[in-house]
């Protein structure tokens, strides 16, 4: 509820989401990856991968914030990515404050050419050339 800069009355609906995203993922009907991490054996963050070019959430304990957390489960997921995925780059749809993170990934701002949210920002990053299919 801390990690999305949206309205309070919306978070119910973001949580729901990310519920039915970790369900889908665990049922194995769509392919991707779930990472963890971990800092002083607990739980630090998660990052959820669908379909292998959808960063469907990544988030990080607030306190954690800063620590490199989010960087090192960004590295292993675009391994994963670039390992897997049928397409030349990954995209997600960031919250407002996550837009700076994922620009120092890599991550440039798209047009979808459909409506979101106004917290909501589609970002997208290509693939290195070598990837395996």
């Amino acid at each position: 509820m801390e990690s999305v800069n949206a309205p309070e009355s919306e978070k119910p609906t973001i949580v729901e989401g990310i519920f039915d995203n970790l369900d889908k993922a665990g049922s194995s009907s769509i392919p991707g990856a779930f990472l963890t991490a971990e800092a002083n054996q607990a739980p630090a963050g998660f990052i959820l991968i669908m379909n292998y070019w959808n960063l469907s959430d990544l988030f990080v304990s607030p306190n954690l914030h800063g620590k490199g957390i989010g960087h090192a489960l960004w590295s292993a997921a675009l391994l994963e990515c670039e390992r897997h995925s049928e397409k030349n780059s990954v995209r997600v749809n960031s919250s407002l404050n996550a837009v700076m993170f994922y620009e120092s990934l890599g991550f440039r701002r798209i047009d979808l050419k459909i409506e979101l949210p106004s917290w909501v920002v589609p970002l997208e990053r290509q693939l290195s050339a070598r990837r395996q299919t």
